[in-house]
């Protein structure tokens, strides 16, 4: 059978992304997308399936079905799910559509994970492993207790406790993290205790006193920095860091840069706030272990992070400045960063999708915008 069109599902519904404000479209974006009660018209009672087997988007055209993924189904709530759009502006709009008997197989949850992510944890495992989204398997193993059922802006988070030793061993996969020589790290963390040295995300040499790849908060300051062997740290000293005010006890979002030659950029909360020389991970020698939540050199586990994770990523390209701002605003400001239309009905006497901020002219007159 033929996949089903638009018009074949029961309920539809616009979202545009009028929050982006780069210059630039971006390409292959994963977008958040939010469904609950409260959005106009909308009801988890339309769904033909029990946790969204037929939700389905469509891109601004109502051609092309859109990759996506759905981190979580909560028909008591809100339910968390990632689009892959092909061209972001302030103006992108895609179609959701739901309630349809047969939708045929569901997209690759993976699917808008596209090859650039090497790792995408969304941390909202409720129990197990820490999942991949993208398929690549680097699945990490929460130790000693780690909170996998705390809250966080995006379904859920990790909370660890650091006089715990609570950590995620990602060490099984150093091998695939260590030949990248250029790339993004980013995640969203909160924290309200200033006195620590905590890692969020670690690579190091447990052989050595003073090799690793390292972001950090240390005191009330987010970190970044490259060392290579305790008798020359290169990157100590000109380490990247923010201004403190990151154990506000607040969601902040910290992005890292580091093109092929080195040159690297630390962002907190979407704006570029230090740029120095500071290499990546496939410049770490003799890397054998990764973790969130804690490094290991030579002496034994360090740097035990207290606090909160949600979205750690990793990708192999440099993400532009405007990627890392429309994603820090779409997972901390998701509700200011895209409009939803009322949804609709092909049911309907009259079925239009009109963008906001625009009208229509018909037979019958004009109609406003949704």
């Amino acid at each position: 059978a033929a996949d089903p069109e638009p018009g074949d599902f029961s309920h539809l519904m616009g979202v545009e992304f009028s929050g982006y404000s780069g210059g630039s479209p971006l390409t292959n974006f994963p977008a958040l997308v939010i469904l609950e009660e409260g959005l106009e018209g909308f009801s988890y009672g339309q769904f033909a399936s029990a946790g969204g087997e037929d939700l389905r988007f469509f891109d601004v055209g109502l051609g092309a079905v859109l990759a996506h993924e759905i981190e979580r189904w909560d028909p008591a709530g809100a339910s968390y799910v990632w689009v892959r759009v092909p061209e972001l502006t302030a103006t992108t709009a895609v179609f959701a559509a739901w309630g349809h008997a047969d939708p045929g197989s569901m997209p690759d949850p993976a699917g808008p994970w596209e090859d650039e992510f090497r790792a995408v944890w969304h941390l909202s495992d409720a129990s197990g492993a820490a999942l991949d989204a993208t398929g690549n398997g680097h699945h990490g193993s929460p130790e000693n207790g780690v909170d996998q059922q705390a809250q966080g802006p995006v379904a859920g988070a990790y909370a660890f406790d650091g006089a715990r030793g609570q950590y995620v061993d990602l060490s099984d996969h150093v091998a695939a993290f260590a030949a990248l020589g250029e790339g993004t790290l980013a995640a969203l963390f909160r924290s309200t205790e200033a006195g620590q040295v905590g890692t969020l995300l670690a690579m190091s040499d447990q052989g050595d006193g003073s090799s690793e790849v390292r972001l950090i908060l240390e005191q009330t300051q987010i970190w970044y920095d490259f060392r290579d062997g305790s008798s020359a740290p290169v990157g100590e000293s000109g380490r990247l860091q923010s201004a403190g005010g990151m154990t506000d006890g607040q969601w902040h979002h910290v992005a890292v840069t580091v093109d092929g030659a080195g040159d690297a950029t630390l962002y907190i909360d979407g704006t570029p706030v230090a740029s120095d020389a500071e290499p990546f991970f496939g410049s770490l020698t003799g890397a054998d272990q990764m973790a969130m939540g804690r490094n290991v050199d030579s002496g034994g586990a360090q740097w035990l992070f207290t606090g909160s994770l949600d979205e750690m990523r990793i990708s192999s390209v440099v993400r532009p400045a405007d990627w890392v701002k429309a994603a820090a605003r779409n997972q901390r400001e998701h509700r200011d960063f895209q409009v939803y239309s009322a949804v609709q009905s092909p049911g309907d006497s009259l079925f239009l999708f009109v963008p906001p901020d625009r009208t229509v002219g018909c037979n019958a007159g004009t109609l406003p915008p949704y």
